[in-house]
């Protein structure tokens, strides 16, 4: 629309100075374009159609519920697995179709035209050949499936590769697509280094329980995470007498983009990270024949911290729960670095040689754990952790100190406290060293860790045994919270850390293809494959909606009240009051006060209103006063209206 006006405003107005301020800044045109008279269009109040109106079920950015069947990759995206299907990979130890929660999925599609959006059900399939650690090749793209009714609708191609971002807008469908292809961690370290976020999330928000340890920098005994690029702090090489401790950063995140994870909360930050990042206690060319006993070290060996390993870090929820059904059989690890003073002379990240606690024998009437008789090493994760790309539930390990057993580190169990150093000589404690470690490893109850653990008498297989441990946390209790009793759970309430990375689109094989429609792609059967529904954001008549509350309150006698004169009266002899908002088929019951039937209207087409002549059953003017409309609605139900009507006299030249 084009409005042609002049503006002069030589002074804002002033009511003390109107001869010398202005008055009127705006003058509307008095003409159209070229000097036509500017058209009148007279519009009806509350306009509809027969259907009562349109009802956009979306707005411009509603996302739609993905569906991965196949494959796996977050896009660059923060992903997150909705609810059922979380609960089926705690139940069954993975989820095979894994669904999202709403704009939280591994591809971006959204509404952009809500007028044109269908009721389709869609399939985007990512189609190209794996490039093994970097996944699929970006050069790739993705074609996408519309089906009605199981019917193949329409079949449309990416018109750019997946290594750009791109939002392809798919005007005839009123949506909008995104597929990206990122880079895994360690390989992009100048643009984020494949940090997306980490979040920590409390059910109950005033029970902020968890702590931690924070990373610090440089020299100090609580630099645990080597984050950063400060690789000068000790003199090389390394020795178990006269340079025992390394603080040399990692050159896996020089620009130390893990540094301060789970920011969200003060008391949070900077208390996890990538294994491959933390302190090793075996470092590359250490001189002695145990590791350091610097006692901050809470990864075994340098050796497996690689960049192949580091660009393997997944996406992960680790959630602390009180509901025992949902705990974690895990291996125990020592944490103590002087085997003389641990419990069985268990030299660190061995095994804990202390009787296992299996949650079946539980706790006797003191509330203590019930060891039991004939295995050791093992006990209970007071919680679970999902890999939120696969849906598959992921092993846990943690450690204590025994020797600390005045913070709980010879119980086996993970209790920790909100000591961090010995108050007398300033030694780490750690709240006991109840450190987490989430291995990538599918739950098997630690059965293959314990099972390589245990043959380390070599150093070789301990590393191979802790290769697959992805994230660390070295964590304490909020010094003004406790945990609950074990009988209770331990835990005050539940709690979520969300750690995300970017995780390339790759090959996975998570269901039988052989059923799926559209066929997976040849060659390509275990890239992936989404599924997605438009269904339910299409536009809908009012009628459809089933709101008949809503449709009623918008039915309408206008004007009223009425002064002896509406707009819809043609000449000044016309009288006229309209009712709108009406369905095809309405029955209009008008009563005065004293419940005498003054008028019926009955309409049968697809306008929206009908006009009433405000005239009764014999064709005479009625009277002022009030009036009542009883509104029959066929197929939405009865409303009625009150209506006052000021009559102007009769026209006695015409009468």
């Amino acid at each position: 629309m084009a409005i042609a006006y002049a503006y002069n405003n030589f002074a804002n107005f002033d009511p003390l100075n109107s001869v010398n301020t202005q008055d009127q800044p705006y003058l509307g045109s008095a003409h159209g374009e070229g000097g036509t008279d500017i058209q009148v269009v007279t519009a009806l109040p509350n306009p509809a159609n027969g259907d009562m109106g349109t009802v956009l079920n979306s707005e411009y950015g509603t996302g739609v519920v993905v569906t991965r069947i196949e494959g796996v990759g977050n896009g660059g995206n923060d992903v997150e697995l909705d609810p059922a299907s979380e609960a089926i990979a705690l139940a069954n130890n993975k989820v095979d179709s894994a669904t999202y929660i709403l704009g939280q999925a591994p591809i971006d599609v959204k509404v952009i035209d809500p007028v044109s959006v269908g009721a389709y059900d869609w399939v985007l399939q990512i189609y190209g050949p794996d490039t093994s650690a970097l996944g699929i090749e970006d050069t790739s793209g993705w074609r996408l499936t519309a089906y009605k009714n199981g019917v193949q609708q329409d079949v449309i191609y990416s018109e750019q590769s997946i290594s750009t971002v791109n939002e392809q807008i798919l005007e005839k469908y009123g949506i909008s697509v995104i597929v990206h292809q990122v880079q895994p961690p360690g390989t992009n370290q100048d643009n984020g280094n494949g940090y997306i976020t980490s979040q920590i999330v409390y059910d109950d928000p005033n029970q902020p329980w968890l702590w931690g340890v924070p990373d610090q920098s440089d020299s100090s005994f609580a630099n645990w995470l080597r984050s950063g690029k400060n690789y000068s702090l000790s003199n090389s090489p390394l020795n178990a007498t006269t340079n025992p401790c390394n603080f040399k950063d990692s050159h896996l995140d020089s620009n130390a983009n893990y540094e301060n994870m789970f920011s969200n909360l003060t008391a949070n930050k900077s208390t996890w990270g990538p294994y491959d990042l933390a302190a090793a206690y075996v470092p590359s060319g250490f001189g002695g024949t145990i590791g350091s006993p610097c006692g901050f070290e809470v990864a075994y060996s340098s050796a497996t911290q690689t960049a192949a390993n580091f660009a393997q870090l997944p996406d992960v929820d680790l959630v602390y729960t009180n509901d025992m059904s949902k705990w974690t059989r895990c291996a125990v690890v020592e944490e103590q670095e002087d085997p003389s003073l641990s419990q069985g002379a268990a030299p660190k990240f061995y095994l804990r040689r202390h009787a296992s606690w299996n949650l079946a024998k539980g706790i006797d009437a003191s509330g203590a754990p019930i060891y039991s008789d004939t295995d050791k090493g093992m006990s209970w994760f007071p919680g679970y952790a999902i890999d939120e790309g696969t849906g598959k539930r992921l092993d846990i390990i943690f450690g204590e100190d025994s020797y600390l057993s005045g913070d709980n580190g010879a119980d086996m169990i993970w209790n920790p406290t909100s000591t961090m150093f010995n108050f007398y000589d300033n030694s780490i404690v750690f709240g006991g060293k109840h450190i987490v470690y989430i291995l990538s490893t599918p739950y098997d109850s630690d059965r293959a860790f314990v099972a390589t653990a245990k043959l380390a008498g070599a150093n070789n297989y301990l590393r191979l045994a802790y290769t697959p441990v992805q994230w660390v946390g070295v964590p304490t209790i909020n010094p003004s919270l406790s945990l609950l009793p074990l009988s209770k759970g331990l835990i005050p309430t539940t709690t979520r850390l969300r750690f995300r990375v970017d995780r390339p689109f790759a090959p996975y094989a998570a269901v039988d293809t052989s059923h799926l429609t559209p066929a997976a792609l040849t060659g390509t059967s275990s890239n992936p494959y989404y599924t997605f529904s438009t269904k339910g954001l299409e536009v809908s008549s009012r009628a459809e909606v089933g709101n008949t509350k809503s449709l009623l309150s918008r039915i309408y006698a206008v004007p009223n009240p009425y002064y002896g004169y509406s707009g819809y009266e043609t000449n000044r002899f016309d009288t006229k009051v309209r009712i709108i908002n009406l369905p095809q088929k309405a029955t209009i019951y008008i009563y005065s006060r004293d419940g005498s039937l003054i008028r019926t209207l009955t309409k049968d087409d697809n306008t929206s209103y009908i006009d009433w002549d405000v005239h009764n059953t014999v064709g005479l003017p009625i009277a002022s006063g009030m009036y009542l409309m009883d509104v029959q609605a066929v197929g939405i139900g009865e409303t009625v209206l009150k209506w006052f009507g000021a009559m102007r006299p009769i026209d006695v030249t015409s009468y």
